[in-house]
């Protein structure tokens, strides 16, 4: 929960900028985990993304992703990482039924699902237990999630 907190803080600091200050120029997600093979095979296998940055050297293991349209997502090989609960990444995808597809039956999904704010959500759950959305917008949005 502190981890979720500071990254609340965090992304609250950056979007409420004054409009003198430079936007920031992306966003890149780290989670530290304890099962650090099944964690890369999962995002590189089953969401898909390529791989822009890895290494392994001195007890210092990690990987990041490229997120299309932006952003990355960093895996640390941490022996004693904290549990994700509450984290969730959400990645806008163009066709979710075109993922649930790619996906398969190599990872469980759940939905997809309409959501009132008009967006269409397939669940998965990554490794470590962090909760993956993969969204598309489906109507003009109506409300906040």
């Amino acid at each position: 929960m502190l981890r979720l907190a500071a990254l609340t803080l965090l992304l609250t600091s950056l979007t409420t900028q004054s409009a003198a200050a430079e936007a920031p120029a992306g966003l890149k997600t780290r989670i530290d985990t304890n099962e650090f093979e099944a964690m890369e095979q999962f995002y590189r296998t089953v969401l898909g993304l390529a791989v822009a940055d890895a290494w392994d050297e001195n007890g210092d293991r990690g990987v990041i992703f490229s997120v299309p349209g932006g952003g990355q997502i960093e895996l640390g090989d941490v022996a004693d990482a904290p549990d994700p609960a509450g984290l969730s990444i959400q990645i806008e995808v163009e066709d979710v039924a075109a993922e649930q597809f790619r996906i398969g039956t190599t990872w469980p999904t759940e939905g997809p699902s309409e959501r009132p704010w008009g967006l269409t959500y397939l669940y998965l759950t990554d490794p470590s237990g962090v909760d993956i959305i993969l969204y598309q917008p489906t109507a003009p949005a109506t409300g906040e999630p």
